[in-house]
């Protein structure tokens, strides 16, 4: 009989600083402990001087240990790691049942110290934000007795290297905010303090284990011989995703573990963490936004919120969308992931780019359709611009101000561009210059008739017409990813999916990211989000090291148009890890050498190259990427619209396809002054109030290039270099 084992998140996290060969051997001994759970040939042995008495070792090569927790018939990984090393961690660990969180948790035990005279230097309790917590306090944040020490002694950001779990991270940093409710909180008000650290000898203090509970054990007992939950009849495409109790996963299936173990620092991209269950199940009387740094999980909790509410009634219309197709195509393949145990859910959900959803929309309530380029609208007015003979007619102020106010909204006559709202725009104009320019718009819109055309702003406002005048919405609920960068035709579009309805808008989306439009007014287009944005402050996905560096090319709070402020300053990550590297070189020979020695550590280290992608501002420095893969000697895949990714491919991808991707490495490249900022973007700005505009968006562009990396970051120009890697450093 086959018993799959449970794995703890500290196993694969640990598995994880191992190389690439010593992993596939940890999974070979996996699969063989799974086939003969006993041990017989796998050298499986008790730990002897451990303090929990189920704690076994696993021989996976001569230098290799298993560290795994055996009873009731149920077996979990916990560590991995060379011998002496996992036979230091074992001797120092208990799993035991935690009745705080109700899970399985693996507990570091407290060690007595033995305070000799001589004392050491610590830091100033200033920078050590937790030295006065009480044992108490600390418990009371889910903390292990044997990291109180430690946490004691760490200040703000040597406390992300300790391996602490997320959960208590977020205790830790919630007490630290003076309206945080929380026990830790309370005992520190009690005046509770820690003596002064000291050089001691250590020795093992005899803790004794409580036994919990009868009711505790019942309800361990249960969650731990939870039986899986019934696959759907219709086979799904995907196995369904391994069942999670607090950081614990568990397996059904050698699909399952060898999903588990393969994509081991991918595990957050479906699962849900519970702090964020509170905003997915959620009863909201209007439209709401989450919001959160780069990382935090919003398109987590977007899926969710799908599932949740295909789950609430048998009839429910969902539709999840994006920007862009190949967004919404990753969408959908993480959303079948986590439908996999019912699939026929999925048949109630379309997953689409907001444009295509609407063209199809179209077709339906209005008809066919034959939409012109910007390119041609920007010809069109040059065009009259120069047979009009006006000095002061600039075509490309002219091409800003049809796109932003005259086509955004379908502004058709000379009294409704006199009185329109200009969102957006920063220039003033008088009645006398409207009319003036009003000339040339009046010859683009008799273009436009005479082609037979319309623009895509033109076809959300006819379709937006044709919805009103519907009896009801198309779906019941709308969810929408990355809504920093929707234009005001899509907004507007969106407002009329939800025509008010509860539960029926829900956004995710970061303002810090906006690499596309320019700001305008939500509650004018029919969608008022003041006092009902949420913001998810923890980071998943990056380490502390590379959110704070990345933070600092951005305000630490940002207000939209409307004026609700989101702030990012308490945004904190679940992990630390290496510094970034920000380097200047003199020229791009001495930049390729870098960057290679980077990417080619990191292959050394274990990381894969379809986990490792160089990224750069545009097209135009794609030559010096290709050229550090011809140098590092792997093959590479340059990335489209379509994002395809292959496994063993380094990628290549310029900033503005990063949004949504995730990669364990980065190398940002090229930002030389000429490069970031663009000076096209910059030479393209015709309003001179739009100019610290285009700075920001392209401080948000390096921001969501740098933000892709999990664990190592390496950002390089050739001087003289961008003024935004001063920032950085």
């Amino acid at each position: 009989m086959v018993q799959w084992p449970d794995i703890e998140e500290g196993f694969l996290e640990a598995s994880l600083k191992l190389t690439a060969d010593e992993q596939q051997l940890i999974k070979a001994t996996i699969l063989e402990l799974a086939l003969n759970p006993k041990g017989q040939g796998t050298n499986l042995h008790r730990l002897d001087k451990a303090r929990d008495k189920n704690l076994w070792s696993c021989r996976v090569t001569r230098g290799i240990r298993i560290i795994l927790h055996q009873q009731n018939g149920r077996m979990t990984l916990l560590y991995v790691d060379h011998h002496d090393k996992a036979y230091a961690w074992g001797e120092n660990r208990v799993f035991k049942f935690d009745d705080r969180t109700k899970n399985w948790k693996v507990f570091k035990m407290k060690e007595e110290t033995v305070v000799l005279r001589t004392t050491v230097a610590a830091e100033p309790e200033a920078k050590r934000p937790y030295a006065k917590y009480s044992d108490d306090a600390l418990a009371a944040t889910g903390a292990s007795p044997g990291d109180f020490d430690d946490i004691r002694a760490a200040d703000e950001d040597s406390i992300f290297n300790l391996g602490l779990p997320i959960v208590v991270m977020e205790a830790l940093m919630d007490s630290l905010s003076p309206t945080a409710p929380t026990r830790a909180a309370s005992e520190i008000e009690r005046g509770v303090s820690h003596a002064d650290v000291a050089s001691a000898k250590v020795v093992f203090a005899e803790e004794k284990i409580e036994l919990p509970s009868e009711e505790v054990i019942a309800a361990a007992t249960e969650a731990l011989a939870a039986p899986s939950a019934p696959i759907a009849s219709v086979a799904p495409v995907e196995p369904p995703p391994p069942v999670v109790y607090g950081s614990v996963v568990r397996v059904n299936s050698q699909e399952q573990l060898e999903a588990v173990l393969s994509g081991q620092w991918e595990k957050w991209q479906i699962f849900l963490h519970p702090n964020q269950q509170e905003l997915v199940d959620a009863h909201y009387a209007g439209p709401v936004r989450i919001s959160g740094s780069a990382g935090t999980g919003k398109t987590i909790v977007a899926l969710h919120r799908v599932n949740h509410l295909l789950r609430l009634s048998d009839d429910t219309r969902v539709l999840l969308t994006t920007l862009s197709p190949a967004l919404a195509g990753f969408l959908h393949a993480r959303l079948r992931k986590l439908l996999a145990d019912r699939p026929r859910l999925g048949e109630r959900v379309e997953v689409a780019s907001v444009d295509d959803y609407a063209q199809r929309l179209y077709k339906l309530h209005v008809g066919e359709f034959n939409l012109t380029s910007r390119e041609t609208i920007a010809g069109w007015i040059t065009e009259v611009c120069k047979a009009a003979g006006d000095a002061k007619l600039r075509p490309l102020f002219l091409l800003n101000e049809w796109e932003d106010v005259i086509d955004a909204q379908q502004l058709t006559t000379l009294e409704q561009y006199q009185s329109a709202e200009r969102l957006g725009r920063k220039v003033r104009l008088n009645a006398e210059r409207r009319q003036a320019l009003w000339a040339i718009f009046a010859q683009v819109w008799a273009k436009l008739q005479a082609a037979g055309a319309t623009t895509q702003a033109g076809l959300y406002h006819r379709l937006v017409v044709a919805l009103e005048q519907s009896p009801g919405s198309p779906v019941d609920h709308v969810i929408v990813d990355e809504c920093q960068d929707l234009n005001q035709g899509q907004v507007r579009f969106l407002a009329t999916l939800g025509r008010g309805r509860a539960n029926a808008l829900f956004f995710t989306g970061d303002i810090g990211q906006r690499i596309f439009q320019q700001p305008f007014s939500w509650k004018s287009l029919g969608i008022d989000l003041r006092g009902r944005t949420k913001t998810l402050r923890v980071n998943y996905r990056t380490s502390q090291q590379i959110r704070k560096t990345a933070d600092r090319l951005l305000e630490s709070a940002i207000v939209d148009a409307d004026g609700e402020r989101v702030d990012r300053s308490k945004t904190i990550s679940a992990f630390g890890g290496p510094d970034p590297t920000i380097s200047v070189f003199d020229d791009q020979a001495e930049e390729q050498a870098a960057a290679v020695a980077f990417l080619k550590e990191r292959l050394e280290s274990g990381v894969k190259p379809h986990e490792m992608a160089i990224m750069f501002r545009d097209e135009a420095q794609l030559p010096r990427a290709q050229a550090i893969a011809q140098a590092l000697g792997v093959p590479a895949v340059v990335l489209d619209q379509r994002l395809a990714t292959l496994v063993g491919s380094l990628n290549l991808s310029t900033m503005h396809l990063a949004k949504g991707l995730e990669y364990r490495a980065v190398a940002v490249i090229a930002c030389d002054d000429d490069v970031i900022p663009s000076p096209a973007r910059l030479a393209a700005i015709s309003d001179p109030g739009d100019l610290k505009e285009a700075y920001e968006l392209e401080r948000h562009l390096l921001y969501v290039a740098c933000t892709r990396a999990r664990d190592y970051l390496f950002v390089s120009g050739v001087h003289p270099a961008s003024e935004f890697l001063t920032d950085l450093r």
